[in-house]
C-alpha cells in the first residue's frame, strides 16, 4: 500500500490542465473522508491483477476503448482520483478531463 501510495505521488507529479495534483496525504484523506470519491487505476489489467487499492476501478488508459469505458463506468457527478504506477502515464488524467468533466483528483 505505501508503495502504491508513493507511485500516485510520483504521478501527481506531472502537471496537466483538467485535473488537480494531490499530495498522497490528499489522495488517502479523500479516500477516507468522501464515500463517493470514485478510485481508477489507468494501468494494464496486468498490473492492476498484481495489486491495486481497495475499490479501484481499472480502465486502461492504453485501451482503445479508453474514453468509451471511462464514460461508461464513471459518474460525472462524482470525485474520481487517478493513479497508476510511474506517473508517465500522465496523459490519462488529460484523457480522463476529455473523457469525463468531473471533479478529477491525481
Amino acid at each position: 500500500m505505501k508503495r502504491l501510495l508513493f507511485l500516485i505521488a510520483l504521478f501527481g507529479l506531472f502537471s496537466c490542465n483538467g485535473y488537480k495534483n494531490l499530495s498522497v496525504e490528499e489522495f488517502q484523506q479523500m479516500i477516507n473522508d468522501d464515500p463517493t470519491v470514485q478510485v481508477v487505476d489507468v494501468r494494464t489489467p496486468a498490473e492492476y491483477a498484481e495489486g491495486h487499492l481497495i475499490g479501484a476501478v481499472n480502465i486502461d488508459w492504453r485501451d482503445p476503448d479508453f474514453n468509451q469505458q471511462a464514460q461508461e463506468q464513471l459518474d460525472k457527478d462524482r470525485p474520481v482520483l487517478v493513479y497508476c504506477k510511474s506517473g508517465r502515464r500522465s496523459a490519462a488524467a488529460a484523457a480522463f478531463s476529455a473523457t469525463v468533466p468531473a471533479n478529477i483528483h491525481v
